[in-house]
């Protein structure tokens, strides 16, 4: 069988277990070039049937309510600006005094934030020595790499970044690349028209390597390790340049489609980068059944998600987007992180004739996933292979087959959607999910729950809880009015005690009731259903020591 992963056993890899969701780093000039990719990174298995339309579960997320425009419009309103309009947009090239008088050698400068230093930057040498070809279309902006040590797990990543020249006051959207196996961000800025497009309609684009801690470095199939790395470039990015937060995009191909897909779904913080969008292009989007299928990578796998899929099951599954059995079937149960996406657009192309076939499957899968995903808008876009892609034993796996012109056109549609009226979210740590920030009751599995947002009756819905400490809701930036009763009606899947913690109030409730009879506040006791007001804060907690159903109304 043809493969064109080349297995590289060298060290060992550290598990990393639930990580923040940001990460520091420090940031040097890259004074060389990484090791030139091939133009595609590829496996195979064996061709699989179409997976059925998945069976969703009834009863985790309530009937649809529109939501009024004038709600919208207010929790839309709340929202901060990104970029310059946050930090002062002090770009890379300008911390570094460029254009570079004297290359490399210099003192490491020290970026700082809130007086506390977050990384440290040098200049480089020159653009051309890094293999970076600047696009013909870019006109007043520029293109550099750079590379970053990343703190949380004493990495260096090499990134290739394009900034255009954004008119004093304004932003522009961010298109984020992720590249396929055993290559680099070579892979995309050398083989593909996605920086010229960005540089043509004058956008950011963002190439990471991801480098792995195993291997050859170039294989991370989207582990928590890697996207380490790209939470710690987009920190930085947002932090320097006017960048806008509602039109950030990830596109990927192959691993690199999968990748995008999985740090889409993982990542639903606005103010860290979420994504609005997503184009896949025939990505790994199920590590298990990767694993099933391409025998000769199973080694690199278990290196990567510490183990064989049945000992590491959780660290493949957080990495996936969906589940699926070994003989290509989705798993109706199974734990598919691609729930986070129902508000979040995307497309997945993929050849016909692409001679990973098991991969054709995955995309089929994929669709069939997002069809039985309530809100969702997933379209799949199958097609011939570019002829290219059947040069150098490629097999009709490569990036010639995505239209660049076309996912840019459809890109440039799509905004942000952070707060869907309904949904459910799947958790692999706790933190921002969307407008709710989750604590969990137990490290290292899932959390999951649903929400209804029924602004016309006054009603937020949290149901089906599993693994839940605490949801911290902002009841303002639903859009419920401060002025009107608002109730929250809350039951457990497995039964254990949890907490909901709500802000956005005018004061303190001038009642509460549970289940309809009024309920006595107390900041001292959890033994029974209780409520506590912390007035500094404005913070409302309700206590529900038992995991009882429960709807707590707040009367204001």
């Amino acid at each position: 069988m043809r493969s064109l992963f080349v297995i590289l056993l060298a060290g060992a890899m550290t598990l990393l277990g639930s990580t923040a969701m940001g990460a520091s780093a420090t940031i040097q000039g890259n004074s060389r070039s990484p090791q030139a990719p091939s133009a595609s990174g590829k496996a195979q298995g064996p061709s699989a049937a179409r997976a059925p339309k998945l069976v969703r579960p009834q009863g985790k997320v309530a009937a649809p309510i529109q939501r009024p425009a004038a709600a919208v419009a207010r929790a839309r309103a709340a929202r901060p600006p990104g970029g310059q309009a946050r930090s002062g947009g002090a770009s890379f090239r300008r911390i570094l005094g460029f254009p570079p008088l004297v290359p490399g050698g210099q003192q490491a400068i020290p970026i700082t934030t809130n007086q506390a230093t977050i990384a440290w930057m040098q200049r480089v040498a020159s653009p051309a020595d890094n293999g970076f070809n600047l696009p013909s279309t870019l006109t007043g902006g520029y293109g550099e790499v750079f590379s970053i040590t990343v703190a949380s797990t004493g990495l260096t990543e090499f990134f290739a970044l394009l900034v255009p020249a954004v008119p004093s006051g304004q932003q522009a959207p961010l298109v984020v690349g992720f590249h396929g196996a055993n290559t680099t961000y070579l892979d995309i800025t050398r083989t593909t028209e996605l920086i010229n497009e960005a540089a043509a309609r004058n956008w950011f684009f963002l190439a990471p390597i991801q480098q792995s801690a195993v291997g050859n470095g170039q294989v991370h199939y989207g582990s928590v390790q890697s996207q380490l790395h790209v939470e710690a470039l987009l920190e930085l990015l947002l932090r320097a340049y006017p960048i806008d937060l509602d039109r950030i995009y990830g596109v990927g191909f192959s691993m690199g489609g999968g990748a995008a897909l999985s740090y889409g779904a993982r990542h639903r913080n606005r103010e860290l980068g979420a994504f609005a969008a997503i184009v896949n292009h025939t990505g790994t989007v199920a590590l298990s059944h990767v694993y099933d299928s391409e025998p000769l990578i199973r080694p690199e796998m278990e290196l990567l998600f510490g183990g064989p899929p049945p000992a590491s099951l959780f660290e493949y599954q957080r990495s996936s987007v969906i589940e699926m059995d070994a003989s290509g079937q989705l798993l109706p149960q199974g734990r598919h992180m691609a729930e986070n996406l129902g508000a979040v657009p995307t497309q997945t192309w993929y050849a016909t004739d692409d001679s990973l076939t098991y991969l054709q499957t995955q995309c089929v899968a994929l669709d069939g996933f997002f069809q039985g995903l309530p809100g969702s808008s997933h379209r799949l876009l199958p097609r011939l292979a570019d002829p290219q892609c059947f040069t150098n034993n490629l097999g009709g796996h490569c990036w010639a087959t995505l239209d660049p012109v076309a996912a840019y056109d459809w890109l440039e549609l799509q905004s942000l959607e952070l707060d869907p009226p309904f949904g459910s979210v799947l958790a692999d740590r706790g933190g921002q999910w969307g407008l709710y920030d989750v604590t969990q009751g137990l490290p290292d599995r899932f959390t999951s729950f649903g929400f209804n947002v029924d602004l016309a009756q006054g009603v937020l819905t949290l149901s089906d809880l599993e693994n839940v400490r605490t949801i911290n809701v902002d009841l303002e930036e639903h859009g419920f009015l401060a002025s009107s009763p608002t109730s929250i009606v809350v039951n457990s899947a497995d039964g254990t005690a949890h907490s909901i913690e709500v802000r956005g109030l005018a004061g303190r409730p001038a009642a509460m009731t549970r289940n309809g009879l009024g309920a006595l506040e107390s900041c001292v006791s959890v033994a029974l259903p209780t409520w506590c007001y912390d007035a500094t804060t404005g913070t409302l907690v309700i206590e529900e020591p038992f995991g009882a159903p429960s709807n707590w109304t707040i009367i204001p």
